[in-house]
């Protein structure tokens, strides 16, 4: 075995803070310029032989951050593939830069037909829809009515008709500014000189003024991530008549286009066009009150729905257009498909029509995730029509397959292979970020392995295409690396790497192969995951080393990216910190019972969960953890957690120093400004939303929040707060450290004003991490 490199020094009290964090920057540097982030896999050309694919060239995406100016570097790598041989070869030398084209909104390619949006060069509040085909450009039509597509896992993308004539997508209407009084329907006209008067300081070509009984409407938008969103209509471009068409539901009702007022608050997402090209299948949320958050929350009442026809008929719009107010007016016919479910969404079509797919939920569910169901309408829209399950919700903890669990992401991902009945999706799976084909006609449902990758590596689908899919993996031993699959047709599909980062650098070199991970279990079935280097001191000078234990947020999420390669916790292994994920009760993954069984137990079941598996974690690893440098790091329900734990009147005086990201302190005072009260009421009260707050529930959620017993809190804690954040509104954090400051705790607080939730802007992110890591530097 080659020689390590020379240990690297333990923080000590004596050394200056100043010359520790350096040591900090100058590896997170490293980090940054020797491992880039894998973005995208973009075809570049294919080649099939009896329809089956043989080659093709492959343009894979990479970006890193340029710390001198915090900002992405975007290059790429060409590949040509031999599928039969699994052969790569890279066919550049020096990477492609790639240039942000800012103008380009969205981008949308179907066989010899492309579409962008995009804003003008001139005006970047004008949109253009402009046509491309293999003859060159074809026509720019402006979007006068509505704004860009939302493009989000919450809405759908960009969806393309069978005959790739049409295209169909969920957009922002604009708003009409142009109110009229409701006691004059005259348009008024500038005024003359002569009425405005002639030593008057208003110009003469100032219009009068109008009542504007629509001026302070509030319209509300649909949360967190999703500020800018807040009246979406669906939008279908028709390439053959270069026709733009509004479809807006909320409008439909009022002018009597639809009988029903059960369409009164839907909000379409996710449509698809039926095999004639003149349906359109979509998913409606019915938000009745108001719009509340929905990004990373399932528990909004959701229905699938089917337009019959888009369009009407051009007889019918002239004699509309020529007849009377009073006339009947078009009627739109809407079929509620899924009648008996509470939540029924993202459809999806087999390339043939032969399947249309839904994920869904008979059951109300008050959790903001859970499992879903996996739905199949065989020969939609024909005479012999039928419907039937194919992947149930209520697996249990015990079994190998745990059910389909995620969020949007996973669902809005999700694709029939072309050729095939089969769906491909990822789940999270104990503990795991899994990938499956399910058959939707023979209901086998397969876990996808490969042979070269640990089972314990992280995952993800980077996307799906016809009858490939392009995936990328990792963990704390490699870096990613991006794979081909192919042959789902096959007993076994085939995998060929196409590339992976291959940074160069002394100390990660030789930590990497030593880092080592151990699984710890609650008899209830929660998990800890303990995450070190193993060196007996080959590369740190002491075996005993800081621990951190890490809560993840949700609280319905889960940690499959604890063996995900991570460029912060490669840090902070890398400064020698020990690191412990834990996967409490309600975590997903585990079984429906599992994930559900937090309701109304918070503060209590999942604190106690990861306080049991850290002392679990000590008991057994002693001779790994200094007990004296314990330290805890959470964000969201993660930052709640934290703020739980050091203010336990068992472990107060265990930690020795917390970092706490846009928690939740005080539920009482923030389930009336929070985009998502329902989860107040979910994991509070155990029970569902209700507008009508009482003093019940108050004092429930007040007994259930850290700020209930902030006096206990010895720990010194780091606070990072995000000033835009919609879902943990910044209030809660900045009480809780104004608490601990009149308490005389050692505290302090870094507050992002521009930045949400994630606080995700590159540069703000960046010091958030770094004023993390000098808080466990300077407290450890």
């Amino acid at each position: 075995m080659e020689a390590l490199p020379q240990p690297v020094k333990e923080f000590d009290t004596k050394s200056k803070i100043s010359d520790k964090f350096q040591h900090a920057l100058n590896l997170f540097q490293d980090i940054i310029a020797q491992y880039p982030n894998t973005t995208g896999v973009e075809v570049v050309g294919s080649t099939y032989e009896r329809d089956k694919l043989v080659s093709m060239v492959v343009k894979v995406l990479f970006s890193k951050t340029d710390l001198s100016k915090y900002e992405p570097r975007v290059h790429s790598d060409l590949y040509s593939i031999n599928i039969t041989t699994g052969e790569v070869s890279q066919l550049n030398e020096i990477p492609t830069s790639e240039p942000k084209d800012k103008q380009i909104v969205v981008k949308t390619k179907k066989d010899s037909e492309m579409i962008l949006i995009k804003t003008d060069s001139k005006n970047d509040k004008a949109l253009y829809l402009e046509h491309w085909n293999s003859e060159g450009f074809q026509i720019s039509l402006k979007l006068a009515d509505c704004g860009a597509p939302y493009n989000h896992p919450v809405f759908g993308g960009v969806s393309w008709s069978k005959s790739k004539d049409k295209i169909v997508f969920v957009a922002e209407k604009k708003p009409n500014d142009n109110f009229t009084p409701y006691w004059d329907n005259e348009v008024k006209k500038p005024m003359t000189k002569e009425e405005a008067g002639k030593d008057s300081k208003i110009p003469h070509n100032f219009r009068k003024w109008l009542y504007n009984d629509k001026q302070g409407t509030q319209i509300n938008n649909f949360g967190e991530t999703l500020t800018d969103r807040k009246y979406p209509v669906m939008v279908v471009y028709d390439l053959k008549l270069r026709k733009i068409t509004i479809l807006d539901i909320q409008e439909f009702f009022k002018n009597g286009n639809i009988d029903t007022d059960a369409f009164t608050n839907i909000y379409p997402a996710h449509p698809l066009f039926d095999e004639s090209g003149e349906g359109i299948v979509f998913h409606g949320y019915n938000l009745p009150i108001d719009k509340v958050g929905i990004n990373f929350c399932l528990n909004k009442p959701t229905k699938l729905y089917h337009l019959k026809k888009y369009s009407q008929p051009e007889s019918i719009k002239k004699d509309n257009e020529a007849s009377q107010e009073d006339s009947e007016p078009f009627k739109y016919e809407i079929e509620t498909l899924t009648e008996d479910y509470y939540f029924a969404g993202f459809p999806k079509f087999s390339d043939d029509y032969t399947y249309l797919a839904y994920f869904g939920s008979k059951e109300e569910f008050i959790t903001h995730a859970t499992s879903l169901e996996l739905n199949v309408v065989k020969n939609f829209g024909k005479d012999n029509q039928q419907s039937y399950n194919v992947v149930r919700r209520d697996y249990d903890i015990t079994e190998e397959f745990t059910g389909i669990f995620g969020y949007h992401q996973v669902y809005n991902n999700s694709k029939f292979i072309k050729g095939t009945s089969q769906v491909l999706l990822s789940s999270l799976n104990k503990g795991k970020k899994i990938i499956l084909s399910v058959d939707v006609e023979s209901k086998e449902i397969k876990i996808l392995t490969n042979s070269e990758m640990s089972t314990n590596d992280y995952i993800e689908i980077l996307d799906i295409q016809d009858d490939y899919a392009f995936v990328v993996s990792s963990s704390y031993h490699e870096p990613p690396s991006t794979y081909l699959v192919s042959g789902f047709t096959e007993a076994t599909p085939k995998w060929i790497k196409i590339c992976q980062i291959s940074g160069k650098h002394e100390l990660f070199d030789s930590i990497m192969p030593l880092i080592k991970i151990d699984t710890l279990r609650t008899k209830e079935g929660a998990e800890g995951y303990f995450i070190r280097v193993a060196d007996e001191g080959r590369v740190f000078e002491t075996q005993k080393r800081p621990t951190i234990l890490i809560a993840h947020g949700g609280p319905h999420s889960a940690f499959p990216s604890y063996n995900m390669f991570q460029k912060d916790k490669l840090l902070w292994i890398s400064l020698g910190y020990n690191l412990f994920f834990v996967n409490y009760r309600g975590s997903l993954g585990y079984g429906l019972k599992f994930a559900e069984s937090l309701s109304g137990n918070v503060f209590t079941m999942d604190v106690d969960d990861c306080l049991n598996l850290f002392q679990q974690c000590i008991d057994i690893f002693d001779s790994e953890i200094d007990q004296s440098k314990l330290c805890v790091y959470g964000g969201s329900h993660g930052g709640y957690l934290t703020c739980s734990m050091i203010s336990h009147p068992d472990w107060n005086d265990r930690f020795a120093a917390a970092c706490i990201w846009n928690p939740v302190t005080a539920m009482h005072a923030t389930v009336t400004f929070s985009d998502i009260p329902d989860w107040h009421y979910s994991v509070a009260c155990n029970k569902p939303h209700t507008w009508i707050l009482n003093k019940d529930d108050v004092s429930e959620m007040y007994e259930k929040s850290p700020i209930s017993r902030v006096d206990k809190v010895k720990t010194p804690s780091l606070f990072i707060i995000g000033g835009n954040d919609r879902r943990c509104p910044d209030k809660q954090g900045i009480h809780f450290y104004r608490g601990l400051k009149q308490l005389g705790v050692k505290t302090d607080l870094h507050f992002y004003p521009d930045d949400g939730h994630a606080v995700s802007s590159l540069e703000p992110n960046i010091d958030a991490l770094m004023n993390m890591t000098r808080w466990w530097v300077d407290n450890v």
